[in-house]
């Protein structure tokens, strides 16, 4: 089947803003086949998938593919602007998706479209574009991927069958056997599982079952009320025993409830009771420590006078004594030995004050005027030098007076520190010590234990605690007056008490429930209205109804028959599509093949056969072909298809670097068809590859 060509549309360039890694990119395509060249990942596969964006894609839309094209370094949508020829009339294509504008305007027929409805109708009309799932499984060929046509069967069936069976309008067979379905699941809606919203059917059959229902409950009731007298004498003795039982189990509850509270009411007595018990058992614990340790107090009375820092002040005196005495002793020794009668030395006041001058004589090389400490300095050692005044001269009788003198007050001192000890009966400073350690321990204790008595008192005396234990004795005695002797010998338990409650509220609600009865059941027995009539009206309603159902089903069933008659239009309607695309293909395989097949049959799902000198039958290529041959087979089953489809329009053809498994020869005979095919097809190539140079315009990208 062939068309003869009369419309056009031709791709001559495309811009693309923001789009995936090209921020600003013109691409022209000066001739029907234009070969796009570029190293990898330069951006070819970008380019092809911004052609099919701006054919096919909803800018008011926003989803997954939409959004994964966006420029990689902005957050912002992008904009694709495409200048298309069409039978000479210049036309362009401008979708914004950041702001959703979208404008076709046909510049030379002064024509605007702003809808994607209208847009998508009109690039139908010059240049077959039906959408985007069709066109990819067709038109569309990606690395590598020329067999993968079969995986859009479904696509180019029903595309198929509306150009087969429509004249190519938008209403196919499919359609109207999903119009005839949708009837029949409408109508049937809710039979085979619950349904929100059952069909007619189901309503229908829902009508009858309450029906039927409402006819045997009427006979029930008829049957019913006979005896519904004699069912009320047995009700009413039911709700005597259950109240019966209600009201002694509420008594032996009350009862039960009095002793538990009574046994609570002991249990916190006698808490505070044994708590007032030790604490009259602590405070005379307390009060023996406290006459004990006061007694050992007053066996230690001599040392609480002691002074220790008064004692370690004196015995630091003593030595200081002791080093001044050790150096007059010397300074004797040595006056004697050296058979001098004096010793003159500076007074150490004056000492002092002459090497402090001295020293800050020194600073008045940074500031003059401080050399003034250098004539003080002169004058504090003429006053020790030449007056003597700062001077002081020691004789051996002076000495030795000065150290009798010390040695009489040390022995004063020492004394004075024996006559401690002895008072308080020690032998030495180490037991004077540790006595007086043990009489602090003793006193802090003291203080320990009346501070503790203290807090347990709460300011009360002893005698008040003792009496508050005493009245907690008597309330004790009150409260198990209170407590039967039976109750005594066996106490009632907490789950006897739960199970009364149970058994209360059961036979609470059985009373309840038989008082209901009784009422219902008197009542059923003065209102009933079941008659005979009544139910005779209910099954003549319910005839009505099912004769409604059984046409109901008849309608159904010529529905499913008109569908079965639709699905064998179907398939015949692909039989001729096959035996069109067959042709075609025929048509190129000598070439292509280099004369070796030319016998091809198409299958159903768009897969092929063809005819084996060697096997002398139909073989399936992908069982017994190499991949080179294989793709050239589906090379032409695309654009066969392609030409049944297009009705005679030249369409877009977009190629990404389809022939990567085909040898020398083979790309050969495949530029040769291509060019063949130029006066139905605009072909746009996409490759890294040198090989396509004469194939025909290159546009390196």
């Amino acid at each position: 089947m062939y068309w003869a060509i009369n419309l056009f549309m031709y791709l001559k360039s495309i811009t693309v803003k923001n789009f995936k890694k090209f921020a600003d990119i013109t691409v022209a395509f000066p001739s029907d086949i234009t070969v796009i060249k570029g190293p990898n990942e330069q951006g070819k596969s970008t380019l092809l998938s911004a052609i099919i964006a701006g054919l096919f894609y909803d800018p008011k839309k926003s989803n997954k593919d939409i959004l994964e094209l966006r420029s990689w370094n902005s957050d912002k949508l992008y904009e694709i602007t495409m200048d298309i020829e069409h039978q000479g009339e210049a036309v362009r294509l401008y979708k914004n998706f950041e702001t959703k504008e979208l404008l076709l305007e046909n510049s030379s027929a002064k024509k605007k479209l702003t809808t994607f409805g209208a847009i998508e109708a009109y690039l139908h009309e010059i240049g077959a574009l039906r959408d985007r799932a069709l066109f990819e499984h067709t038109a569309c060929v990606r690395h590598d991927a020329l067999s993968l046509i079969t995986e859009g069967k479904r696509e180019i069936s029903q595309a198929l069958q509306e150009l087969l069976t429509s004249s190519g309008e938008h209403v196919s067979s499919d359609k109207v056997l999903k119009k005839i379905q949708a009837i029949v699941t409408d109508i049937q809606r809710g039979t085979k599982q619950q349904a929100k919203n059952p069909g007619q059917l189901r309503l229908i059959e829902h009508e009858i079952a309450q029906l039927a229902q409402k006819r045997d409950a009427l006979k029930t009731e008829l049957d019913a009320v006979g005896s519904k007298s004699e069912y009320l004498g047995t009700v009413s003795d039911r709700y005597h025993i259950a109240v019966r039982e209600c009201e002694a189990k509420k008594m032996q509850y009350e009862r039960n409830a009095v002793y538990f509270g009574v046994a609570e009411e002991l249990k916190k007595i006698h808490a505070q009771f044994d708590r007032l018990s030790a604490d009259v058992n602590a405070l005379k614990e307390i009060e023996e420590k406290k006459k004990k340790i006061r007694a050992d107090l007053a066996a230690r009375e001599a040392v609480a006078s002691f002074d220790v820092r008064k004692w370690d002040a004196q015995k630091q005196v003593i030595g200081v004594k002791k080093e001044r005495l050790a150096h007059l002793e010397t300074e004797a020794r040595q006056m004697k030995a050296e058979g001098k009668p004096s010793r003159v030395h500076m007074k150490p006041a004056h000492l002092i004050l002459s090497l402090v001058l001295f020293a800050a004589g020194f600073s008045g090389f940074m500031y003059t005027k401080l050399f003034l400490l250098w004539i003080l300095f002169a004058a504090a050692f003429a006053y020790s030098f030449i007056f003597k005044h700062g001077l002081v001269a020691h004789t051996q009788k002076g000495v030795g007076t000065d150290a009798s003198g010390l040695a009489h007050e040390i022995a004063v001192l020492e004394k004075q520190l024996e006559k401690i000890l002895r008072d308080n009966g020690v032998a030495g400073e180490e037991e004077l010590m540790k006595k007086k350690k043990e009489f602090d321990a003793l006193t802090q204790e003291l203080v320990r234990l009346e501070s503790r008595e203290e807090g347990m008192l709460r300011s009360r005396s002893f005698a008040d605690v003792q009496r508050e234990q005493s009245e907690y004795a008597k309330r004790i005695v009150i409260e198990e007056a209170k407590i039967t002797d039976e109750e005594k010998v066996s106490p009632p338990a907490p789950p006897i008490q739960r199970s009364l409650e149970i058994d209360i509220a059961h036979f609470k609600k059985e009373a309840e429930e038989s008082k209901r009865e009784m009422e219902q059941v008197a009542a059923d027995v003065r209102s009933s209205r079941a008659d005979h009539e009544a139910v005779a009206a209910i099954e003549e309603e319910i005839e009505y109804k099912e004769a409604q159902k059984a046409r109901i089903g008849r309608k159904v069933r010529t529905l499913e028959i008109l569908t079965e008659a639709l699905f064998e239009a179907q398939v015949k309607t692909i039989e001729k599509s096959r035996k069109a695309i067959e042709e075609y293909m025929r048509t190129y395989l000598l070439v292509v093949t280099d004369g070796r097949y030319d016998k091809v049959k198409v299958k159903d799902d768009l897969s092929f056969e063809v005819w084996s000198e060697e096997k002398k039958g139909m073989i399936v290529p992908e069982e017994h072909l190499s991949k080179g041959t294989i793709d050239q087979f589906y090379l032409i089953a695309r654009f066969a298809v392609l030409d049944l489809l297009n009705k005679g329009v030249k369409s877009l053809v977009l190629l990404d670097d389809p022939f990567s498994g085909f040898d020398t020869e083979r790309r050969v005979r495949a530029r040769e068809m291509l060019k063949d095919m130029t006066d139905k097809f605009q072909i746009i190539m996409f490759t890294h590859s040198a090989d396509y140079k004469g194939w025909g315009n290159v546009v390196e990208i």
